[in-house]
């Protein structure tokens, strides 16, 4: 079952734009929910969304990776703007809380367009104007736990979902670019007073398939993700040998928990 919604798009912290200046991105719950975007926004599509996005054919395991094509057509009769990072694709998980009960409430982890890479351009699309794409998506993620020094490797489980970026005219567009210009110029403070511009999303929610060897009664739950993890890009910590292995060490564990062990 597809779902498709509308939503608005990310705003940054001060904290978070001073990572991604420094070339780090973190993909948490998602680009939007990480930076502060408001968790209530509407979740339900209106009757013709600007920017349709369709997925022509299922979801599906090929050679080693899921396949994933996704259409994107501007419905509208001018020309609309995608962004740079156009697409993002996130993974569902299943936050499991620490020894004292806290959580972050995380249900999803970036899988595709979190980038150390930033760019405010955008491409025109025509009215009328389909943007094919095809994804060939890795099957596991990894995510650190920094204070723990874990590097660990998510299965792509449950479900996937798609976020499509685009600005309704070309000076929305413009507006911010200008505003991420000057928001390199600006302190800690002005930061927190500014008010951005930005793009429009379009969603569509999608199940994970099961592979051909996963243990059926689990293969459609999502991930397990530790309270405290997240993902890094670049993944500077994959060249970690002692943090890789406590992350395989924590990944046996939680596997000799599943009702799949055989245990």
């Amino acid at each position: 079952m597809v779902k498709t919604a509308i939503k608005s798009y990310f705003s940054f912290s001060p904290v978070s734009l001073v990572l991604l200046l420094a070339g780090v991105s973190l993909g948490l719950d998602s680009f939007g929910d990480a930076y502060g975007q408001n968790k209530n926004a509407a979740k339900v599509a209106p009757l013709s969304a600007p920017l349709e996005i369709r997925l022509p054919l299922p979801v599906r395991w090929e050679n080693g990776c899921l396949v994933v094509s996704l259409d994107r057509t501007n419905r509208t009769s001018s020309p609309l703007f995608l962004p740079h990072r156009d697409v993002d694709i996130y993974t569902s998980v299943q936050e499991l809380p620490d020894a004292q009960g806290n959580k972050k409430g995380v249900e999803w982890i970036n899988v595709v367009g979190l980038s150390d890479i930033l760019s405010w351009e955008a491409t025109p699309i025509a009215p009328g104007e389909t943007v094919h794409k095809k994804y060939c998506l890795s099957p596991t993620v990894a995510v650190v736990h920094q204070q723990k020094k874990t590097h660990r490797e998510l299965q792509l489980r449950g479900k996937l979902r798609i976020d499509a970026y685009y600005f309704l005219t070309e000076k929305d567009w413009l507006t911010n670019k200008a505003q991420h210009e000057a928001m390199l110029r600006m302190s800690e403070d002005e930061l927190r007073r500014m008010e951005v511009l930005y793009p429009k999303v379009s969603t569509v929610e999608v199940a994970i398939p099961c592979r051909a060897n996963d243990c059926a009664s689990q293969c459609d739950k999502p991930a397990a993700l530790l309270y405290g993890e997240m993902r890094v890009v670049p993944d500077i910590y994959s060249f970690h040998p002692d943090w890789k292995e406590r992350g395989r060490a924590i990944n046996d564990e939680l596997a000799s928990k599943s009702p799949c062990s055989g245990g």
